[in-house]
């Protein structure tokens, strides 16, 4: 076993689990101070994890967000972001199984699985208050994301008599988008140019996909097909935290 699925999403949780309580403790300890950095002509990088729910979760991937803001007003400024997640995983399965003739048979299944994704995105963040500590937002604008996600699994039977029998199953899924991304959350300043956030970001988008499959047989007869589809749909994208350091 190469991966293990359910260790990768307890490892997920604790990270976003331990990145709440810093969040938490640190706004808790810091000393108070008079103003925030939300001034016209600030500037700020963010860096955020996610989880996205828009890409097949394959067991390990965080994704991570690099954005630059800057403040055209102190209530209002306008945001730039690339996003990027990745995952690669390989995992055995071994099944034994009893023909009804008390015949033995043993199953290994090895799957390959690989997972890319990016995205750049362009909003207006408003921030209704800014005279406090803790600071409400909301906004949105344009985002482009293209996805790639492949797939090979191998079967391979151990039949008596040291007889062998592979199949093949190829899949692979491209996927584009392009749409508006809305966003709300909250900014906590911990002190007057350094603060943590957290965000959830919806999508309404027009989606591009193309689906393709392969079998290999172990009668080395390929059987192929190909899937597209076309739609626009409303979506949950992702829950964000990071933090944000203003200059």
């Amino acid at each position: 076993m190469y991966h293990n699925h359910q260790f990768c999403g307890r490892t997920r949780c604790v990270v976003m689990t331990l990145l709440l309580l810093c969040l938490l403790v640190v706004s808790v300890s810091a000393d108070e101070f008079g103003r925030n950095s939300l001034d016209k002509g600030a500037s700020a990088f963010q860096f955020g994890i996610s989880q996205n729910q828009e890409i097949p979760d394959i067991g390990t991937f965080l994704g991570t967000t690099l954005s630059y803001k800057k403040h055209y007003t102190s209530h209002s400024c306008i945001r730039f972001g690339l996003s990027t997640e990745f995952d690669k995983d390989k995992n055995e399965n071994e099944e034994h199984e009893r023909l009804n003739d008390g015949t033995s048979i043993i199953k290994l299944t090895t799957i390959d699985q690989n997972l890319y994704y990016i995205s750049i995105t362009c909003q207006y963040i408003y921030y209704p208050s800014v005279s406090k500590k803790i600071v409400p937002f909301l906004g949105g604008g344009p985002l482009l994301s293209y996805s790639y996600h492949d797939q090979d699994k191998l079967q391979t039977d151990y039949l008596p008599d040291d007889y062998i029998r592979n199949t093949t199953f190829i899949e692979s899924t491209k996927k584009w988008s392009l749409g508006f991304a809305g966003a709300i959350g909250i900014e906590w300043f911990m002190q007057k140019n350094i603060s943590l956030h957290t965000e959830y970001t919806v999508l309404l988008a027009y989606f591009s996909d193309i689906h393709e499959s392969s079998i290999i047989p172990y009668s080395q007869e390929l059987i192929s097909n190909t899937m597209k589809y076309h739609q626009l749909k409303f979506k949950n994208l992702d829950i964000r935290i990071g933090f944000t350091a203003y200059f």
